[in-house]
C-alpha cells in the first residue's frame, strides 16, 4: 500500500497544476504565435508563474496554506483570486499589443479560471483533473494524443482519490468544468 501511495504522490506531484497549466499554456502560444511573440509570451508567462509561486510561497510561511497542495478548500481563495488577477493582466497586455490569438487563449483561460475560482468558494473541485483535462483539450491533436491525454487524467485523478485529496465527484467536477468550458467556447467561438 505504500508503494501504491507513493506512485499516487508523485503522480499528483508531477502534474501539479502549477506545473501543467503554465507548460500548457505555452505549448499552445508556440503552436499559435509567431517565434518572436513566442519568445516575449515565454518571458512574461515565466515572470507571471515567478510571481504566483512567490506568493505561494508567502502563502505557506504565514501558514495562510497548511499543505503542497492546498487541499483545505477555503485555504484556495487568495491564490486563485491571484492566479486569476495574473491572466487578468495578461489578457490587457495580449490586447494592448494586439495579439488577437494569444488574446483569444488569455480570455478563454480567464473565463475557465473564473469559473474554477467561483465554484471552489462554495465546492472543492480537483484543479489537477481540471487543468489536465484543460491541457488535453487544447493540446490534443488526433484520436492517439487524445487517448494518451485521457489515460493521464485518468491516473492524475486516481492519484488524487487514492492520496484522500478529492472525492470521486470533485476529480469528475474538475473534467467537467473543462469540458464544459471548451463547449462554450465551440458554441461561441472564443478561440
Amino acid at each position: 500500500m505504500k508503494t501504491i501511495n507513493q506512485i499516487a504522490a508523485y503522480t499528483s506531484l508531477i502534474f501539479s497544476p502549477v506545473l501543467v497549466l503554465p507548460v500548457t499554456f505555452l505549448i499552445r502560444c508556440y503552436q499559435i504565435l509567431p517565434i518572436a511573440q513566442f519568445m516575449m509570451t515565454g518571458l512574461v508567462t515565466l515572470g507571471a508563474v515567478g510571481l504566483i509561486v512567490g506568493f505561494y510561497l508567502y502563502l505557506r510561511q504565514t501558514k495562510k496554506i497548511s499543505d503542497l497542495h492546498i487541499t483545505k478548500r477555503q485555504e484556495r481563495t487568495p491564490l486563485n483570486l491571484f492566479v486569476l488577477f495574473c491572466l487578468s493582466v495578461g489578457l490587457v497586455f495580449a490586447r494592448w499589443f494586439a495579439i488577437p490569438t494569444l488574446v483569444s487563449l488569455l480570455f478563454y483561460l480567464v473565463i475557465w479560471f473564473a469559473a474554477f475560482t467561483g465554484i471552489t468558494f462554495v465546492w472543492k473541485i480537483s484543479a489537477h483533473t481540471s487543468v489536465m483535462t484543460l491541457a488535453a483539450l487544447l493540446l490534443a491533436t488526433g484520436v492517439q494524443t487524445l487517448f494518451i491525454f485521457s489515460c493521464l487524467i485518468l491516473l492524475v485523478a486516481w492519484s488524487r482519490i487514492q492520496l484522500k485529496n478529492h472525492t470521486i465527484p470533485q476529480v469528475v467536477g474538475g473534467v467537467v468544468l473543462s469540458l464544459a468550458m471548451v463547449v462554450l467556447v465551440v458554441i461561441f467561438k472564443l478561440i
